[in-house]
């Protein structure tokens, strides 16, 4: 089995491959981001392949496609990985080295990741809980502009107190 940890950027992606005993097979520290570059990469590795992502910003198009291209797919609670793993030093070398021996150790805190009908789903809620909220907004506002504009067509209510009937002015 090898266990290829990946700490993800924006720019860039760094990669650890460690083989079953914890020997380090590869390195990469600077892979673009682009998933033509990442497949390549990982194709010349042999044998099973598990692969190890954070939880960060721009997991979940990796993980989806690297899943659709046969790859064993786990994904690290970040917080959870930081205190499983104290470390003095905190580079992107290590940070990939870290979640590949999680993985080959077996004490990955993975998260659970919803199959594409579930992410569909919840992509379809989450749209129509926008949408509502965007109803309820222009609701107020209109509600507001339609207060303000009858309230500028009433009379001034004045603020003296008026007298009983009967009583002397």
């Amino acid at each position: 089995m090898i266990y290829v940890g990946l700490d993800l950027h924006k720019r860039y992606i760094t990669a650890c491959v460690l083989d079953a005993l914890g020997l380090v097979l590869a390195e990469e520290r600077r892979l673009l981001p682009e998933l033509a570059t990442l497949l390549l990469w990982l194709g010349r590795l042999t044998g099973p392949v598990t692969i190890v992502l954070e939880a960060t910003l721009y997991w979940a198009w990796l993980e989806r496609h690297l899943t659709a291209h046969g790859y064993t797919v786990l994904v690290a609670h970040p917080y959870q990985v930081k205190l499983i793993w104290q470390a003095r030093t905190k580079t992107d070398p290590i940070d990939a080295r870290k979640l590949a021996e999680l993985a080959r150790v077996n004490l990955l805190p993975a998260i659970w990741i919803p199959d594409p009908a579930t992410r569909a789903q919840r992509q379809l809620l989450r749209g129509r809980a926008f949408l509502v909220r965007q109803r309820t907004v222009l609701k107020n506002r209109i509600h507001a502009y339609l207060t303000a504009r009858i309230s500028d067509r009433r009379p001034p209510i004045s603020t003296g107190a008026q007298a009983a009937p009967g009583s002397p002015p």
